[in-house]
Formats: C-alpha cells, structure tokens, sequence
C-alpha cells in the first residue's frame, strides 16, 4: 500500500507528525522543502512544531505530491 492511499483511508490525529515525517521522506530540510512545494517556510516549522495545525486536506496533498516525486 502506498502512503498515498494510506492517506486517502485515514483520518490524521496528528497533522504535526505527518508532516513531519512527509518532509523527512522527502529528504529534504525545512526551508528546501517549502521552495520545493511552494510553502512558507513559517508555515512549515508552526506545523511541526505544533504552534498551528496543517490542514488535514494540505497532509493528504503533501503525502501525494512527495510520493509522485519519489
């Protein structure tokens, strides 16, 4: 199963780490990471470090766009 359709099958408990582990997929660092997807970097580091919630439509995005890259 891809992460893709993990994804699409469960709800997130916790945007925070899924966009965490995403971005450490991805191999990239914060700031290469929001260039790359077009993302504040401010955006990035409230997320994972829990000062504001991703939208849970914006992980499931995420998720696919870094997968169709790898």
């Amino acid at each position: 199963m891809t992460y893709t359709e993990w994804a699409k099958a469960h709800a997130f408990d916790d945007a925070r780490e899924e966009i965490k582990r995403i971005r450490t997929a991805s191999g990239l660092s914060q700031a290469a990471f929001a260039k790359a997807y077009g993302i504040p970097r401010r955006s990035i580091e409230n997320w994972e470090s829990g000062a504001s919630t991703a939208p849970e439509y914006v992980v499931k995005l995420l998720a696919y766009a870094v997968e169709e890259k790898t």
